[in-house]
């Protein structure tokens, strides 16, 4: 075991071996440390929680650098997107984006790995509804299923087009340092902002605006909205289960938009564009099996 360990050491770069140890400072010093309970207005800002994204990201961006470097550009970025799409979807989108900002060439088997993430997710919804309220899957079931369908088949358009395995170097190259800790840290202040206009929202919308509420919580989280419509369509007074179906299929949309979004911001219009060619045809199918079924 020490022989691999040193040989594994050997062949890591200074700039690797440097954003390793970042991301153990940060996972490993700082985040068992952190407060894991709410303050602020409805106990919404919660440390850890917000940590725990930088972390995520920064882990992801780290993961998705030595996927490539192992499995090759074509294949590196589907093991990212999977990966993504098992922890969040949102933040592999950002570790995605910021490597196409510094890879351009690579924005193709990129979006095939936000699209990857994203059709995980859209299964993470469907499971988890149907595990709270089964009857909303009469109704959610397929439009969720027509939009991740969508998504795989982007996923294999872009793996048509992605670099072939010999070019990793030059991919790498391109990418640079795999830290991608600052642009982690940017995006966990912009949920604390986003987090906090979205709670104030429901609170001033109140469950008169159903539709209102669910797509701005869907901005921050889905499984929250899944979760709250799910215990609401129990209750007596609560809304019908195409009502709640509606209601999660609109922050599934909502959240992915953001995608499309962050897409832009961290990489550029063309990125962005590439992403809404995807999930705009995905979520016009979505809505088309929603009205139909």
């Amino acid at each position: 075991l020490k022989e691999p360990l040193h040989n594994a050491l050997n062949r890591l770069k200074a700039f690797e071996l440097e954003a390793a140890i970042k991301l153990l400072l940060i996972s490993v010093v700082v985040l068992p440390f952190l407060p894991n309970e709410g303050y602020g207005p409805g106990g919404i800002w919660n440390p850890f929680e917000f940590w725990w994204m930088v972390v995520l990201i920064s882990a992801l961006s780290f993961g998705g650098y030595f996927a490539i470097r192992i499995a090759g550009p074509k294949k590196g970025p589907l093991v990212m997107g999977a990966l993504g799409g098992l922890a969040s979807s949102t933040a592999l989108t950002v570790s995605a984006s910021r490597l196409v900002s510094k890879a351009p060439g690579a924005a193709s088997a990129f979006a095939g790995a936000v699209a990857l993430s994203a059709a995980m997710s859209f299964g993470r919804t469907l499971l988890l509804a149907s595990a709270l309220y089964p009857p909303v899957v009469v109704k959610l079931g397929t439009p969720l299923a027509l939009a991740g369908f969508v998504a795989v088949v982007a996923v294999l358009i872009g793996q048509r087009s992605a670099r072939a395995s010999d070019e990793s170097e030059d991919l790498l190259a391109e990418m640079g340092s795999p830290d991608d800790f600052g642009t982690a840290l940017q995006f966990g202040l912009l949920l604390v902002l986003v987090t906090t206009l979205a709670y104030f929202a429901n609170e001033w919308l109140g469950e008169d605006g159903l539709y209102t509420v669910a797509a701005v919580s869907g901005l921050v989280d889905v499984d929250a909205v899944t979760l709250s419509m799910s215990r609401l369509a129990e209750t007596p007074e609560g809304p019908l289960m195409p009502v709640v179906a509606m209601a999660i299929l609109i922050s599934v949309v909502m959240n992915t938009g953001v995608k499309v979004v962050i897409g832009g911001y961290f990489a550029g219009r063309a990125f962005a564009l590439r992403l809404a060619s995807i999930f705009f045809p995905a979520f016009l199918v979505a809505f088309a099996g929603f009205l139909f079924v």
